[in-house]
């Protein structure tokens, strides 16, 4: 489905009358609106409870009682510290592939933007399936599985401040990509393991907001200097989450067994 996507819209900006650069984004409105039609009309809605309070004094309260865990649970300090950090460095690669790839192509060539990114779909895919494949044998535990993930990210982003090559910066960011594969449903055993499941996303959004500054941030500074300098502070980024201590419950349990027993 994505190389077909990804074909449908490298047509569509080839051959598109408009803007090149906005035609596989205008074709997919009315794919989303025809999506959104379907969804409303075959899908029941999820209510969960229904609760009494208001949802202004909730929210206080949901707000409040994950600060207290935060602050007084020192392995999920450390984890979200972990995922902010880590996560702020992807969302940098969203961005900067692009021009970092753009640069190495051939003079006069343009790169598949649409091939390219179902590539790196498809290589997330088989990160996944090592993390199952891991799973199944009962070998792999959370921590781990993401230390790997943190040293080949390093790997990934050092390649392309050495090198020019067009397939080298190519293969790695496919690398770090089937690292993201691993990195997802990894973090997720670890993280559903050590937040309690009433204030999860609330853990989450708190943690948001030092990811997006730190995310801002660097954006800021994309046009300002230089591509080596912004995947130097990935690397940075990437080193710290490594260095965040890890919780104590994640170094003895393997996946698949609840960590709740050795929380704090």
């Amino acid at each position: 489905a994505a190389s077909g996507a990804a074909d449908v819209g490298a047509k569509i900006e080839s051959g598109a009358s408009w803007n090149p650069y906005t035609g596989p984004f205008d074709v997919a409105i009315p794919a989303l609106l025809l999506c959104t039609v379907a969804a409303r009309m075959l899908w029941s809605e999820h209510r969960g409870g229904v609760y009494k309070a208001d949802s202004g004094g909730m929210a206080v309260g949901s707000i409040r009682q994950a600060g207290a865990a935060i602050w007084s649970n020192s392995g999920l300090q450390s984890t979200m510290c972990m995922i902010a950090l880590y996560e702020a460095a992807l969302y940098i690669f969203v961005f900067l592939w692009t021009p970092v790839l753009e640069q190495r192509a051939a003079e006069g060539k343009d790169i598949p933007h649409g091939i390219i990114f179902s590539l790196f779909m498809c290589c997330k895919m088989v990160g996944s399936q090592l993390f199952v494949l891991g799973l199944g044998e009962g070998r792999y535990y959370s921590e781990k599985c993401l230390c790997f993930v943190f040293a080949a990210s390093v790997i990934c982003f050092l390649v392309p401040m050495f090198t020019d090559s067009y397939i080298g910066a190519l293969l790695a960011f496919c690398m770090y990509e089937c690292g993201l594969g691993l990195y997802w449903p990894a973090i997720a055993m670890l993280r559903a393991d050590l937040v309690p499941d009433d204030i999860r996303s609330t853990v989450a959004s708190l943690f948001r907001v030092p990811l997006n500054v730190l995310v801002v941030g660097c954006l800021l500074c994309i046009g300002r200097t230089s591509e080596r300098v912004i995947l130097l502070v990935c690397c940075a980024k990437v080193c710290s989450s490594w260095g965040e201590p890890a919780p104590e419950c994640a170094r003895c349990a393997p996946l698949g067994v609840s960590l709740r027993q050795s929380a704090p």
